[in-house]
């Protein structure tokens, strides 16, 4: 039986939150001692959200995912949820009852840091500056309210005043 099971073992995961507490090291032991598969890589991505509180976004990479049927389950779970045929994400417990929402990594899909195969890495820009002085405008209030929104003007007009300033605010992704 285990012999037909459709195994991806080239997918990676991407969790959107993590508490900054936590160490890769923490993310691998959850899932191998799940078994899960062998984690060969666990990248963190660090982020602050509104109310200047940190955390991690983790991408997990897999040397050998597990030949099992939880693990094809699990995989069939991330595709569907995808693919917009699950309502609900998977979900991973870490220290019951807490958990993490796992989704599919959609920029390994790709298979490439290339922009649409042209040879030419994507731009990485640093948001920082943007977003601190949202933060004083919103008079050090943590919750938004609905004229609060960024919206597609503001950011574009501060995206490009970083692109023709030729500002050091960005940087090409490793």
């Amino acid at each position: 039986m285990s012999a037909s099971l459709q195994i991806n073992q080239t997918m990676s995961l991407y969790i959107p939150r993590v508490s900054s507490e936590i160490t890769k090291e923490q993310i691998a032991y959850v899932f191998e001692s799940n078994f899960f598969g062998e984690v060969s890589r666990v990248d963190f991505i660090s982020k602050t959200d509104y109310c200047a509180s940190y955390y991690n976004a983790v991408y997990i990479h897999f040397k050998e995912w597990e030949n099992s049927i939880m693990v094809h389950n699990f995989q069939e779970k991330l595709v569907n949820y995808m693919n917009g045929v699950a309502e609900t994400p998977a979900r991973v417990v870490y220290n019951d009852p807490y958990y993490w929402n796992v989704f599919v990594n959609s920029s390994s899909l790709s298979k490439s840091r290339y922009v649409g195969g042209s040879g030419n890495k994507k731009i990485c820009l640093d948001l920082s500056d943007f977003y601190a002085s949202r933060e004083k405008e919103q008079n050090e209030t943590c919750h938004q309210v609905e004229g609060d929104k960024i919206t597609t003007n503001e950011m574009g007009a501060y995206l490009l005043s970083i692109l023709r300033n030729n500002s050091s605010c960005y940087e090409e992704c490793k």
